[in-house]
């Protein structure tokens, strides 16, 4: 089997011949032999290169030797044709019309020689081919045969064919035969025909086809034995003539296709199949076991002293005992396509890696003055010379390696270092006309340092003359004991060979050699501190904030090495950012969390609880939900789930387990991160970086840190995208760094560049699950039974508002009276508020501050800055539920809404003029609609049913100026639900 039938399934076989299967042929092997080992050591001499894939060989009764390059497909810088060999160089034939490429050559007995081409049958005369006619078109000719009664008979694509008279005649046929690809005259002068449809005898002029028992497919070989028998080697298996019907033999093992078949001295009968070696005995196929897996057998040979060899894919395997045993080589030898036993009894390898003999039970690899890339085919000329047709071209063996060339060497010389000096090799050897530059270097012993300089001119002789080589060198090094300067012939593979003998060269000193080598002694001494010192800030950044600064400084990081090392070294990030985790682990508790549902655009539904193991599905997720629907408490859920599992105490079980670091990012502490304007993508890397660094773990470098999370062992989890108004920001970071992992949430949907899932759009139905997490089972049932009965239920409008019922449950115990409404709920959360005298809190002074932060878009609180800290201490109370703790001079509130209702309580019930209050503070026009939103929709309902006539004097108002339309919207909505329709209201407002 060829090479392009290891790679082509049995349907391409089936075209074999034709020309879909060599084109594909062409390229299947030129795509192989691409990967193959190069050699060029010396003892194979190239005598005519060619570009085509192959070249067959065949030589004439008259010692000449003539050349047919295969088809190519991809490299026709070598037209096809024939070709003979003259003084090392290949001619090439004329023809009186087009040859196309030539398959096979046939000296006939009147010593007429006939070439097999793809566009006919040729005859050569005068140095030139000439078209022999045909009745029909014959297309590729496959095979020619002279008969024993001197009939030419020619194989074609269309059939069979017979000269006569200068002109080819068909043989008509009882069935169709497709391609014939074989012929064969038997003993008895029967011609046999193995073609695409089967095997035909012909028979009064005529072809016959020869039943069988079953499909034989493609016929590889036909051989008839001692006793008469025809044998077919076929696609399906091997099959004997009888009585003019095909036997199918029987095997004890599978063994698919037949290539080859070879009856021994002894009369027995052995066949080469895709599945190895085998043996007919007793009309059954016996497969021959071998010590080494061969794969395919490709061709067998029968040594004149009855040695029996394989050439398979995996080798060369002798047959011993029964047995096949694996030949050992000295160099990869790949597969094995041809076998030649020379006239001196010497046995040659073509295989895939280049040529090799055998020598004492060892495959040795014959080097080669040029690349031989796959050896196809080998030839033993009369004369004895060996030629080898290759991937490149056509070489001739030359039994004298390089080591035995003769060379005249200069000598001995004293040079000094820089100081250029020319030396003279006359090399005598049969290759030595194909030398190159790039075929030699010098090389000293001991070992030439780097820093040395040659220059080689070559000039060549011819074969078999001499040639002269001039290489100048200049030492930069000086050696203790003189220098062995070498000339060598280099191989593809990297390995060299001596070429004459060695040069002793002295190279002395002086004072700027002496620098110089010390110099680079001192410059070796620094790298080897350098990396002392990276490797000690990389173990010591685990510990020590002094390490981690050096790392992360802009300048620091790129004089030890961190800038670049860490930009991808993963596991070195996970190291160094162990201290970090740490940080975070220390604020991170672990609270329950209510899984809700997950929806995509497709209605693919997912839990919340699951995405933490499932996020890395989606490289880019963005989850929408309304406000108070969970976003947050999501993010806080993937937060804990990573830094506060008590099974995962470092960074580096839990990165195991989920696969990335998240960095967490609430977004509306960074809305004014500084970037650089003209790079608006850099906001998202420069938020993130701000919230790395708040854990005592400043990112000086921006690069470095951008580069780190652009590596792929990070997710960015950014909350609240909606607070900033930065969505175009975030799209831009994201399709920049495509390979960056991120989770949004927002309460406005994502670009098309993020996978988008959405929460319930209401919390209703997850009310009763939600009391049950946070109060238990038995008593969040029976509040929510009471919940249920009341208008409170249509009231919630989100999961911080069910929270505030827990709360309420919580503080004043399960008799606890319910409110009516939301606007209820959370004014009895505020009600509860006590100083600590007992006195009622004043809850003017909080909702002044909330107003005042609502309108500066801030909601962190400090110490004294709005609240005295006698104030603030009542909130932080962890039974009121009002405010968290940041850090000991920062708070903010517990959720959004109760900033919002407590800002909009001031505006709607502690101002006496809310139109004026707005005027004065005309920013708040300005903040995010979600900002709006919020706030106006708790005044919107205060004002309705505290001050009707103020709320539809706003509405008016607010209708004058677009700026106010979240401001309309939300009183119109609270006056129809009042049922009023404020375009038509007679009621006028009272004035401040």
């Amino acid at each position: 089997m060829t090479l392009s039938e290891r790679l082509l399934p049995n349907a391409a076989l089936k075209f074999k011949g034709g020309i879909v299967w060599r084109v594909t042929y062409t390229l299947l092997t030129l795509a192989v032999a691409t990967m193959l080992p190069t050699e060029a050591r010396s003892a194979v001499c190239l005598v005519a290169e060619s570009k085509s894939i192959s070249t067959k060989l065949w030589e004439t009764k008259d010692g000449t030797l003539w050349a047919m390059p295969d088809f190519t497909f991809t490299i026709p810088s070598l037209e096809p044709g024939l070709f003979r060999e003259t003084g090392g160089k290949l001619i090439a034939i004329p023809a009186d019309h087009v040859t196309g490429f030539v398959d096979q050559l046939l000296e006939t007995k009147d010593g007429t020689l006939w070439a097999a081409t793809w566009e006919g049958l040729f005859r050569e005369a005068g140095g030139k081919l000439i078209a022999i006619p045909a009745d029909h078109v014959t297309g590729h000719i496959e095979q020619l045969l002279e008969a024993k009664d001197g009939t030419l008979w020619a194989a074609t694509e269309n059939g069979l064919f017979r000269e006569a008279s200068g002109k080819l005649i068909a043989i008509p046929a009882d069935h169709v035969t497709g391609f014939v690809n074989q012929l064969l005259e038997a003993k008895d002068g029967t011609l046999w025909a193995a073609t695409k449809h089967g095997l035909f005898r012909e028979t009064g002029g005529k072809l016959i086809a020869i039943p069988a028992d079953y499909d034989i497919g493609i016929v590889n070989q036909m051989l008839e034995a001692k006793d008469g028998s025809l044998w077919v080697a076929t696609e399906n298996g091997l099959f004997r003539e009888a009585g003019g019907k095909l036997i199918a033999i029987p095997a004890d093992h599978d063994m698919g296709v037949v290539h080859q078949l070879l009856e021994a001295k002894d009369d027995s009968l052995w066949a080469a199949t895709e599945n190895g070696l085998f043996r007919e005995a007793g009309g059954k196929l016996i497969a021959i076991p071998a010590d080494h897996d061969t794969g395919v057998v490709e061709q067998l040979l029968e040594a004149k002293d009855g040695t029996f060899w394989a050439a398979t894919w995996e080798g060369l395997f002798r047959e011993a005992g029964g047995k096949l045993i694996a030949i050992p080589a000295d160099h990869v030898t790949g597969v094995v396509y041809q076998l030649l036993e020379a006239k001196d009894d010497s046995l040659w390898a073509a295989t895939e890696n280049g040529l090799f003999r055998e020598a004492g039970g060892k495959l040795i690899a014959i080097t080669a003055d040029h690349v031989t890339g796959v050896v196809h085919q080998l030839l033993e000329a009369k004369d004895g010379s060996l030629w080898a047709a290759t991937q490149n071209g056509l070489f001739r063996l030359i039994n004298r390696s390089w080591a035995a060339a003769q060379t005249t060497v200069p000598s001995s010389a004293n040079v000094y270092l820089g100081t250029p000096t020319a030396f003279t090799w006359t090399v005598s050897h049969p290759c030595s006309f194909s030398l190159g530059q790039d075929d030699l270097e010098l090389r000293g012993v001991p070992d030439i340092p780097k820093n040395w300089i040659q220059d080689i001119e070559i000039i060549p002789g011819t074969m078999n003359e001499t040639t002269t080589i001039r290489a100048t060198i200049a030492f930069a090094n000086r050696s203790e004991s003189p220098y062995k300067v070498q000339l060598l012939l280099k191989e593809k593979q990297g390995n060299t060979v001596e070429v004459g003998k060695a040069v002793l060269v002295t190279a002395g000193w002086d004072f700027a050699d002496y620098f110089k080598h010390y110099g680079e002694w001192l410059a070796g001494l620094i790298l080897a501190a350098e990396i002392t010192v990276f490797i000690a800030l990389i173990v010591g950044a685990h510990w020590s904030a002094f390490c981690w600064r050096v790392l992360m400084d802009p300048v620091w990081n790129k004089v030890v090495w961190a800038y670049w090392i860490l930009r991808n070294a993963g596991p070195l990030q996970r190291w160094a950012m162990a201290r970090w985790f740490l940080a975070v682990r220390k604020s991170t508790g672990r609270e329950p969390y209510l899984p809700m549902s997950l929806s995509d655009e497709d209605g693919q539904n997912l839990s919340s609880a699951d995405l933490p193991e499932r996020i890395k599905e989606w490289p880019r997720l963005w989850i929408q939900g309304n406000p108070g629907m969970g976003k947050t408490a999501l993010v806080d859920y993937v937060r804990s789930l990573f830094f506060a599992d008590p099974i995962l105490p470092t960074l580096q079980k839990a990165y195991t387990r989920f696969g990335g670091i998240p960095i967490i990012v609430p977004l509306r502490e960074y809305r004014h991160v500084a970037f650089d304007p003209s790079k608006p993508e850099d906001w998202v890397a420069s938020a993130a970086r701000t919230a790395v660094s708040a854990f005592g773990m400043p990112f000086e470098d921006e690069g470095l840190f951008r580069a780190m999370i652009k590596s792929g062992g990070f997710l960015l989890v950014l909350d609240g995208a909606n607070e900033v108004e930065r969505d175009s920001e975030i799209d831009l970071f994201a399709k920049s760094a495509p390979n960056v992992r991120m989770l949004v949430t927002s309460q406005s949907p994502g670009s098309r560049f993020f996978a988008n899932w959405h929460l319930p759009h209401t919390i209703s139905d997850e009310i009763e699950p939600l009391l049950n997490l946070l109060l238990g089972e038995d008593l969040g049932k029976r509040i929510f039974v009471r919940v249920k009965a009341t208008p409170l239920l249509s009231a919630i409008r989100s999961g911080y508002d069910v929270r505030l019922i827990a709360d309420l449950i919580e503080t004043h115990g399960e008799a606890a009276v319910l409110p009516a409404d939301r606007l209820g709920l959370y004014q009895l959360i505020l009600a509860a508020i006590q100083m600590p005298n007992g006195s009622q809190y004043p809850e003017d002074r909080l909702c002044k501050a909330a107003w005042t932060m609502w309108c500066n878009g801030e909601r962190k609180l400090e110490t004294g800055k709005l609240l005295d800290q006698d104030l603030l201490e009542p909130l932080i109370n962890e039974d009121k539920k009002v405010l968290r703790i940041l850090d000991g001079q920062q708070f903010e509130f517990r959720h959004d809404q109760m900033r919002a209702y407590l800002a909009a309580r001031w505006a709607a019930e502690h101002e006496a003029w809310p139109i004026g209050l707005f005027e004065k503070e005309s920013e708040i026009w300005r903040l995010s609609r979600k900002e709006q939103d919020e706030v106006w929709g708790f005044f919107a309902d205060m004002i309705t049913v505290e001050r009707l006539p103020a709320a539809i004097a706003l509405w008016k108002w607010s209708t004058t100026n677009p700026d106010r339309v979240i401001l309309q919207h939300a009183l119109q909505r609270a006056l129809k639900q009042a049922g009023l329709d404020p375009e038509i209201s007679e009621i006028e407002p009272q004035g401040p």
